[in-house]
């Protein structure tokens, strides 16, 4: 019985993770850029209230996880997201948006995020009715890692950045200005790197993580609105876990490693 409970949480958390990663890999992918002037851009993200924008996400991701030193359960994921996305309210700090996913024909699932200055995730208010921490650690922190970290100020190509710190750290390149699709593009690359130290509740039981996960992406961006045209990106990390019982369960705590490699690619509709 307690076994079944912890590999109940456990497949929980596997859960979260494949489903936060789906949605949350989208999600960060949600970065707009400034317009060009002098041969300079602005990595902000500006667009106006009422703004949609649809996009065409392939997803590939392997999931292993084991426990207690047992054979790792592999999980391979293989998908395509069409994704929509509006701007409800959007100033200097950010914006609100809905978002709308549809994958495989099926029914659509609308996400409300609220995203940075930079367009990065900052939180998930609400997914099909799930609360807003459903998505904590296993999603945000496993997948939310896409490096969207964009410094202040205007930048010419080839400038090169970094932000955050030894443990959450993002370094940047304005690669060139082109075009893509008779669209004038600007074409960064970035690298993200955290350290992952984190608590997740999953059916009554608590999984602590620890470990690194990292993300490389290749995004170009339209200079006319902003938005994205392209992006590729490619994540991994691995991580220890620690399942402890349901309060009043005598029981020792369960090991195991959560291991994974997410690859997607974006292309812009509309």
């Amino acid at each position: 019985m307690v076994s079944d409970t912890i590999r109940r949480g456990t497949a929980t958390v596997a859960a979260m993770v494949r489903r936060g990663g789906t949605a949350l890999v989208a999600l960060g992918a949600i970065t707009v850029l400034g317009g060009c002037r002098d041969h300079t851009v602005d990595l902000r993200f500006r667009p106006a209230t009422g703004t949609t924008y649809e996009y065409r996400y392939e997803i590939e991701a392997t999931l292993s996880r084991s426990l207690d030193g047992e054979e790792p359960e592999v999980t391979e994921l293989d998908t395509v997201l069409l994704v929509d996305q509006t701007i409800l309210t959007a100033d200097a700090d950010g914006a609100r948006v809905e978002v709308e996913l549809r994958r495989d024909d099926g029914p659509a699932t609308t996400a409300m995020v609220v995203l940075d200055r930079a367009g990065s995730l900052q939180a998930v208010e609400a997914v099909e009715g799930l609360a807003a921490d459903a998505f904590g650690a296993s999603g945000q922190s496993l997948f939310g890692s896409a490096p969207l970290a964009l410094p202040k100020g205007r930048l010419a190509a080839g400038e090169r950045w970094t932000l955050g710190d030894d443990e959450r750290r993002t370094t940047g390149r304005l690669e060139r200005f082109g075009v893509i699709d008779g669209e004038k593009v600007a074409v960064v690359r970035s690298t993200a790197s955290d350290d992952v130290q984190e608590a997740v509740a999953a059916s009554g039981a608590t999984a602590a993580l620890d470990g690194a996960v990292s993300a490389t992406s290749t995004t170009s961006y339209d200079l006319s609105d902003g938005a994205i045209r392209q992006s590729r990106t490619s994540s991994t990390g691995e991580l220890m876990v620690e399942i402890s019982p349901p309060a009043g369960i005598d029981a020792e705590p369960v090991t195991g490693t959560i291991a994974y490699e997410v690859r997607v690619r974006v292309e812009r509709l509309d």
